[in-house]
């Protein structure tokens, strides 16, 4: 469950941007209403390689997420899954069947992350065009465009396929070089609405801890703040204290 713990928070709510104005689109990069695809992401920078090998099922409004993370401080190789519907991100272990479970913000903030696609939607608009090149066969229009996460300066390039899908994805972050290459997209494929489902899983509910624990520091620092209280005794019970 740990482990789960970290990647939950480490991947999906590790960099916020500042709260947005309006309702953001988290999926307002896919051109389908529905798609499968595989991906790899490649993190490189001050700690050792991490990789991610992913299978990604769309369907109107929801992803599910589900692949292999390699490398990285951890080490090793961790199944995950992540199920976005809307309005949950869920996240697990296919084998334990456990993990937790987030409700989404309004604007999507605690859904941006450094690299992610969550993260650039607000920025994709200042992209400027820059070239055209084919990616693994595909023909593709080059983008390039800042965004800020975290509070820093995001460097992006992305390959954009005709349609507008980003087939290639370079960005750079506080020393972290990420690159996001997409294989085997499949548009307009049937997806099982079953792919989507949570149903069976132990999920921690993360707004409930988190509230708990502003609850209880809320609490202690109240606690810190009152003075002694000053107990009042009449004189008629101070002269029965004296005897």
């Amino acid at each position: 469950m740990k482990k789960i713990v970290v990647f939950m928070l480490g991947v999906c709510f590790a960099y916020s941007l500042s709260p947005a104005e309006d309702k953001i689109d988290l999926f307002s990069h896919i051109p389908f209403k529905s798609a499968v695809w595989k991906s790899k992401i490649t993190i490189t920078g001050k700690d050792k390689p991490m990789t991610m090998e992913q299978t990604i099922y769309y369907k109107t409004g929801k992803m599910r997420t589900e692949g292999v993370r390699s490398g990285g401080q951890q080490g090793g190789d961790q199944k995950f899954v992540t199920i976005i519907d809307g309005v949950y991100v869920y996240s697990f272990d296919p084998d334990a069947k456990q993990g937790m479970k987030m409700k989404i913000k309004d604007d999507g903030s605690n859904m941006e992350q450094a690299g992610s696609d969550f993260a650039l939607n607000k920025c994709r608009k200042t992209a400027v065009k820059s070239g055209a090149e084919k990616v693994n066969g595909v023909p593709c229009d080059i983008y390039v465009y800042k965004c800020t996460v975290g509070k820093q300066d995001m460097s992006i390039k992305e390959w954009r396929s005709k349609e507008g899908f980003p087939v290639k994805t370079e960005s750079i972050l506080g020393g972290f070089k990420t690159l996001t290459e997409t294989f085997e997209l499949k548009p307009n494929a049937d997806v099982p609405d079953s792919k989507f489902s949570v149903t069976g899983l132990n999920l921690m509910d993360m707004d409930q801890v988190m509230h708990g624990g502003m609850m209880m520091r809320q609490s202690t620092k109240d606690m810190d703040a009152e003075p002694d209280a000053e107990i009042e005794v009449s004189d008629e019970e101070e002269s029965e204290l004296e005897e």
